[in-house]
């Protein structure tokens, strides 16, 4: 057997990197927590690619279709980012039937049981929604362990 390839590819901008610099900007320490939520924009919860990032995961795009074998397999974190930065800079190989995997380990980090709002996810069945292509059941937390495999609390 021959050896085996893996590519990384980080996200492309979110929203979130935008609201952080203009918060510095401004002279303010920028916190997105849920205890907070209602005084930061809705759209910092597992925020989307901004242009600027969707244009980044287009120009991954051409290096990808230019590897020397095409990927058999896409994995991804959840993060709603992470997902369109790989559907962008992976079209071809999706549209040819690769299979993509979001997995919870692919993550940055596991911030406990309170990270930044933009460190946290929808829940599975909002993403499979969004993106129907993608494997959400396999290796990404159930509701009911909370997406930090912790129980929730009703």
């Amino acid at each position: 057997l021959g050896a085996k390839r893996l590519y990384l590819l980080r996200h492309g901008e979110g929203a979130h990197n935008v609201w952080r610099a203009s918060e510095h900007a401004a002279g303010r320490t920028p916190i997105a927590k849920r205890h907070n939520r209602h005084m930061v924009p809705e759209s910092l919860h597992d925020p989307c690619l901004t242009a600027k990032g969707r244009e980044d995961a287009l120009t991954a795009g051409v290096l990808a279709r230019a590897l020397p074998q095409p990927p058999k397999l896409c994995i991804t974190s959840p993060l709603r980012r992470a997902v369109q930065t790989m559907q962008l800079a992976f079209t071809d190989a999706i549209s040819s039937g690769v299979s993509v995997i979001a997995h919870e380990l692919c993550r940055e980090a596991f911030l406990g049981v309170d990270p930044s709002i933009y460190d946290s996810r929808l829940s599975r069945e909002e993403l499979a929604k969004n993106f129907p292509h993608v494997d959400f059941e396999s290796h990404v937390l159930p509701p009911e362990l909370g997406e930090y495999g912790t129980q929730v609390d009703d």
